[in-house]
């Protein structure tokens, strides 16, 4: 019991402690720019060991730094363990809550300074949540739509990739046919699946494979985010699927964008945003055996599949970069404001 005791103690200390130096780096950013608004982006990872296991980090972090980069305000990212402290809300000008699995309850007052980023788990949201806030910006354009018929003050702003982090690197370590990055959640993951119905010697990476698919397909149970390019930049070809209720409702994966910005080749199931965006450079799929016909023919089709990778690139680099996601953010909250 005193155990448990201390190691309660060591880690209260330790969240408070990091906590502090949030709040000192926050306060050291207002005095360098006095003049500037700030906007918290509040993220749903945790502020602990895990955390790096989680996308919405590195995307928030990228936001982050597009706001900064744009110039008009300054930015910083405060994990889901210090949503509600005070210092830091009394500090901060404007707020964007990251979406996904975590709900904040806001008061009157936040009402008029939170916006919601809503970029996963549809199904756990209402329309008296988007309501409470000032604005609802949607990753999916489907979405959108549904939330305008609602009358909720809705704006569609994509996902998007820090190409600071997913440029092409050349690396023959890294080299795969058919690659599959990403965890199965004791799911056995349709791209995958399929490729092993068909004799599709597809290479994964990610956890919770061992008691899904044989051994001999697992080469590893994670992969650095800042290797991800290393793998997508050397495949022949990246795939892409989505979970059920996200590809139901047109929420589409920003690894679409990280794939794109390392000028890799990718299959994915189909999403209407990917149709809309990319023009057919992103390659979808219909069912299992226009699947396996289209791996076929681009394993076979190098100039082809280069070309397609090329244009996507194009199309990323020129309108889905942190950046340009960034002055969207910014141009909605001084619309709203």
């Amino acid at each position: 019991m005193k155990f448990l005791k201390k190691i309660t103690y060591i880690f209260c200390l330790t969240s408070h402690i990091r906590y502090i130096k949030l709040l000192f780096s926050i306060m050291k950013m207002r005095r360098e720019n006095p003049k500037k608004k700030l906007i918290l982006i509040k993220s749903p990872h945790p502020d602990n060991k895990r955390k790096s296991r989680y996308g919405d980090l590195y995307l928030s972090t990228d936001l982050a730094e597009g706001i900064n980069n744009h110039g008009e305000f300054i930015s910083v990212v405060a994990p889901r363990h210090y949503w509600n402290r005070f210092f830091i809300n009394m500090i901060s000008d404007y707020f964007i809550v990251f979406r996904g699995l975590h709900n904040l309850k806001l008061s009157k007052k936040q009402m008029k300074t939170h916006f919601m980023y809503f970029i996963s788990h549809p199904e756990r949201t209402s329309l008296e949540e988007f309501n409470s806030y000032k604005a609802v910006i949607v990753a999916s354009e489907k979405h959108y739509k549904t939330l305008k018929d609602s009358n909720v003050n809705a704006f569609y702003v994509p996902q998007f990739t820090n190409m600071d982090k997913f440029y092409y690197i050349k690396d023959d370590t890294k080299k795969h046919d058919v690659l599959f990055i990403g965890n199965s959640r004791g799911v056995y993951r349709e791209t995958v699946k399929y490729c092993i119905n068909n004799g599709i010697d597809v290479a994964v990476y990610g956890k919770g494979w061992e008691n899904v698919i044989p051994k001999k397909f697992i080469k590893s149970r994670f992969v650095k985010n800042d290797e991800l390019n290393r793998y997508y930049s050397n495949a022949k070809i990246v795939l892409n699927d989505h979970w059920e209720f996200m590809k139901k409702n047109g929420f589409m994966a920003n690894r679409v964008f990280d794939v794109a910005a390392c000028k890799g080749f990718m299959i994915s199931d189909y999403i209407s945003d990917i149709e809309s965006i990319f023009k057919g450079n992103i390659e979808t799929y219909k069912d299992e055996e226009d699947f396996v016909k289209k791996i076929i023919y681009y394993l076979d089709n190098d100039k082809e599949r280069i070309k397609k990778a090329e244009k996507a690139y194009e199309i990323t680099s020129n309108k889905f970069t942190k950046e340009s996601i960034a002055k969207s953010f910014v141009d909605i909250i001084k619309k709203s404001s």
